[in-house]
């Protein structure tokens, strides 16, 4: 898997998951106050549980 990271995205490539729709999933969500790690702070964090078909409670 190759990782490039760019001034405002990152892309992710040589990725390959096998039958993606079966897994679990943990997303995560983080707020903050930019886009620019070396001045900016994350002002809060949420993650969740996915799996396709399946109802699944939130933690934040």
């Amino acid at each position: 898997m190759k990782f490039t990271f760019n001034l405002d995205t990152y892309v992710v490539e040589e990725l390959h998951i096998p039958k993606p729709h079966e897994h679990l999933y943990c997303i995560f969500d983080l707020e903050g106050t930019g886009i620019h790690p070396d001045q900016e702070s994350i002002t809060q964090f949420g993650a969740m549980e996915y799996k396709r078909g399946e109802d699944r409670d939130s933690t934040v």
